[in-house]
């Protein structure tokens, strides 16, 4: 079954365990702008628990621009969260194997947000050694046809993931803290957090799209 997903930053694990799981992923990347959303946030876990970080962008309180028409506001808005997430992950096993390329990516953050997400997912699935699996909409479509899950407006839809508690750098401080950014797992667990949710290699391997239908 062919799954739609939203595009956002760095998006929770269980964003990527649905990816993962499904047999063709769809990226929505004709939908319009919606503020207070995933697509320029993220959560990170610092000493004092959950940090939500947002990236400034051009015009975020309009609901009526397509999200592929979003721009970036400002420089140097990379500078203070590559700290952030230096401070919250500094210490974090993984921390010096994926922040180079993540503090590359993150200075390449000028022009058009979605560009940029879609390039981070991509960051990612090159960490985990998975061949997307995905192709971008084409265009829009309010409502998919039978056999196409939608997630694009309903997240809890999303499968539940890590039911047990893992390391997290701050568990002591904070006890675990849930429903961060896949950043948190990458960084704590490594390239082999697939593992951790159960999943089997068949299913990590993935296989590329041949591109739009």
């Amino acid at each position: 079954m062919a799954l739609v997903l939203p595009v956002g930053v760095f998006p929770k694990a269980a964003w990527f365990h649905s990816y993962l799981k499904a047999e063709e992923v769809i990226l929505e990347v004709h939908d319009h702008w919606q503020k207070a959303g995933f697509r320029n946030r993220y959560s990170i876990c610092a000493r004092e628990g959950a940090q939500l970080w947002s990236i400034p962008v051009a015009g975020g309180r309009s609901h009526h621009r397509p999200y592929a028409d979003v721009l970036f506001i400002e420089k140097g808005w990379q500078r203070r969260h590559l700290q952030a997430i230096r401070t919250a992950y500094g210490s974090a096993p993984f921390f010096e194997h994926y922040f180079p390329e993540l503090e590359a990516h993150f200075q390449s953050g000028e022009g058009r947000l979605l560009q940029w997400n879609v390039r981070g997912l991509e960051l990612c699935l090159k960490w985990m050694k998975t061949a997307p699996r995905h192709r971008l909409s084409e265009s829009w479509i309010a409502k998919y046809p039978e056999g196409v899950s939608d997630a694009r407006f309903h997240p809890e839809f999303l499968s539940e993931m890590f039911p047990n508690p893992y390391y997290q750098v701050f568990l002591t401080e904070t006890g675990f803290v849930p429903g961060l950014s896949i950043l948190d797992v990458f960084f704590n667990l490594g390239p082999d957090w697939p593992k951790s949710m159960g999943l089997s290699p068949k299913m990590t391997a993935g296989k590329p799209m041949a591109g739009p239908h």
